[in-house]
């Protein structure tokens, strides 16, 4: 179609497409070594959770609890944010949406004070 999407998909399948990309990009940097690759992946990973997070049709409580895997996000996040300060109050804004699901506070418990 002319704006990118395939025929018959909306703006808010386009956006849990692009936030399951960034959740599968992060997951696959959590235990490596911070680098400018961490960096474009947090920022595709922060833009989309918070498109999908403004809604739309699709309820964005559900499409945020349904991405996996939420243990090697989280490790990412907390690995840049130790790393990198220019990133915290962005990092701190996506966990806030992320920890008003109820999934993700349980992985975040689960992994404990790391």
């Amino acid at each position: 179609t002319a704006c990118g999407m395939p025929m018959g998909a909306s703006p808010d399948d386009a956006a849990v497409r692009q936030l399951k990309e960034a959740v599968h990009a992060a997951a696959a940097l959590a235990h490596r070594d911070v680098h400018d690759d961490h960096a474009a992946a947090f920022n595709r990973l922060r833009q989309a959770v918070t498109r999908v997070s403004r809604g739309g049709a699709a309820a964005p409580d559900i499409a945020l609890a349904a991405l996996e895997p939420k243990e090697p996000v989280l490790l990412f996040l907390a690995k840049l944010y130790e790393r990198k300060r220019i990133y915290r109050k962005q990092i701190m804004s996506v966990l806030a949406i992320l920890l008003q699901v109820d999934a993700w506070q349980q992985v975040l418990r689960e992994l404990g004070p790391e």
